[in-house]
């Protein structure tokens, strides 16, 4: 008891951090809940979270193209998802706090540890959107990584640690593996250090641990995706598919969605690139320096992985917070007051905002749902009313919210096909195939046009028409 409350009282800044970090949670609880419960790829994560506990396995029985660790998160909180919110949460506070606790080490630490958690945090709490998603999954394991390799630079450096960089980095690259841009920087600094200094034995054993950490994830995932004889499945959906979705264009151009990200996460990235800039050539202390300019190419490369898909995915923009930490702590690290006052004041400038931002996001997002919910309802009343449980139950489009809330499903593979079909022939062509050979008893159009001027559209008009009768103006029944 005397050792706990020693520990209590040693960490007793990190507690609180805790507590708000779980107070903050349940302020936006309502915000959270609503992305939880009506978010159109959560829906999707959530569908395919209950046919693998019926038996059917990814990428084989099931199309999606997000790495298997997601469905693995989040068939395990399948029944407990605000567990998985507050570990993210939580875990996010502890790690931001430790890191820009390594960063400083002048006075009042603790306190301005805690304004550097908490403004990020807000940056965090600006961009939740189809929540947790794989950004909001991966940012832990980022912050992990972050902190060993500023403790390794900053501190002393250890090999071992490279066990659990490297652990959370094969996390990631099983989440979206493009977002790893952190990574590739740890090791590349580390391996150019160590060939300029010819240490040689210290590289080996650098990259012997970080295989060691790696093997921990990719072995049973490699084993699971052999046993399954899915591998090929898991290329062709998670890496090809991926790299061509990144690629695909649409209307947007580079400096819309630049204006979009940095206007919807109210300027702050903008502004703490040009504090990281500036302090740049401000610092004199080496370490600061290179922590500043590692973490400025961090930054920017970042920022071009949110805009380069050209999508006005808010959520894209979650795997900006981590850049803002370091920048932030060696603001405030020196003794001049007016630098703590800056950065509360920026802290106050964004925690008032995100409060209106919030607000306006739950009444806005209320207000749209009602008319959604209340024509889902009626499908979903019907489906009930009307079909049974094992009934085969084509959706179109990309509300896989019905499937969830009737309890019924599609036989198929390609439960949902927006916007996937827009953009692979191939994955258009297998879904055409597939519909003609389920012929499901029932099919539903809700928001799903099918008389676009598109050949995909034009076939499943033709299939409706020639294979089905309209019972509803929604469901469509075989004949």
């Amino acid at each position: 008891m005397e050792n706990l409350c020693r520990k209590i009282k040693d960490n007793w800044i990190i507690i609180l951090s805790v507590a708000i970090s779980i107070i903050i949670y349940f302020i936006i609880s309502e915000l959270v809940s609503l992305n939880v419960m009506y978010g159109t790829d959560v829906n999707v994560w959530k569908y395919i979270a209950n046919m693998i506990q019926e038996g059917r396995i990814i990428y084989r029985d099931l199309f999606d193209h997000k790495g298997p660790i997601l469905y693995l998160f989040y068939y395990l909180f399948k029944n407990y998802s605000i567990i998985s919110e507050l570990i993210i949460f939580i875990v996010n506070e502890i790690f931001i706090y430790k890191i820009t606790k390594l960063v400083l080490s002048d006075k009042y630490t603790k306190l301005k540890s805690i304004i550097v958690t908490a403004i990020s945090m807000i940056t965090l709490f600006i961009v939740l959107e189809d929540f947790p998603n794989t950004e909001s999954y991966s940012i832990p394991f980022i912050l992990v990584s972050l902190y060993y390799f500023v403790k390794n630079l900053i501190l002393k450096y250890d090999a071992k640690s490279f066990g659990i960089i490297g652990f959370c980095m094969s996390i990631v690259l099983f989440l979206r593996a493009n977002i790893i841009v952190l990574w590739i920087i740890i090791y590349l600094y580390f391996v150019a250090k160590m060939a300029v200094k010819r240490n040689i034995k210290e590289l080996f054993r650098l990259i012997g641990y970080t295989i060691l950490g790696m093997s921990v994830c990719i072995v049973p995932i490699v084993i699971y995706l052999i046993h399954n004889n899915i591998l090929e499945e898991f290329i062709e959906y998670y890496l090809v598919f991926n790299l061509k979705y990144a690629s695909f264009s649409n209307q947007n151009n580079i400096w819309e969605i630049c204006k979009y990200f940095f206007s919807a996460t109210l300027y702050i990235h903008p502004i703490i690139i040009f504090i990281n800039i500036v302090l740049i050539f401000l610092k004199k202390n080496i370490k600061d320096r290179k922590l500043l300019i590692i973490n400025l190419i961090f930054y920017l490369i970042s920022v071009y992985i949110v805009i380069s898909p050209k999508r006005e995915y808010l959520h894209y923009a979650i795997i900006l917070m981590p850049c803002v930490i370091i920048p932030l702590s060696i603001l405030i690290k020196d003794k001049y007051k007016y630098k703590l006052i800056i950065t509360i004041g920026l802290e106050l400038y964004l925690a008032l905002i995100v409060i209106g931002v919030g607000y306006y996001n739950i009444k806005y997002i209320k207000e749209n749902l009602t008319k959604y919910l209340l024509k889902i309802n009626i499908i979903t009343d019907w489906l009930e009313e009307n079909t049974q449980k094992d009934d085969n139950i084509l959706v179109l489009g990309n509300e896989n919210i019905i499937y969830n809330l009737s309890n019924r499903n599609y036989k198929g593979k390609f439960f949902y096909q927006l916007p996937v079909v827009y953009n692979s022939n191939d994955i258009a062509n297998k879904f055409l195939q597939e519909i003609k050979e389920q012929m499901p008893e029932y099919i539903i159009v809700n928001k799903y046009k099918v008389n676009n001027d598109n050949n995909i559209d034009r076939e499943i008009s033709k299939i409706l028409e020639e294979q089905y009768i309209q019972l509803e103006e929604y469901v469509y029944r075989r004949k």
